[in-house]
């Protein structure tokens, strides 16, 4: 697994960015897959900003289905 941008095969492209923003439409245009990784995974820190957590988790998922479909 890479832990680094540099560390992608050169076959892939990596994309970092915002899922909680719906822009990331315009940066995923024209991909072929889409592999998301992007999360808060803290259990207690997510008791103490649900709606931040939700904001990531939840819409930042839902934005990237959005864009997939696009």
């Amino acid at each position: 697994v890479a832990r680094h941008p540099a560390e992608v095969s050169g076959a892939a492209r990596v994309i970092q960015g915002d899922v909680a923003r719906s822009e990331i439409a315009a940066a995923l245009a024209g991909v072929e897959a889409i592999v998301h990784l992007a999360a808060l995974a803290d259990a207690s820190l997510s008791l103490a900003d649900p709606v931040g957590y939700m904001a990531v988790n939840a819409i930042g998922t839902l934005h990237v289905l959005e864009a997939a479909r696009l």
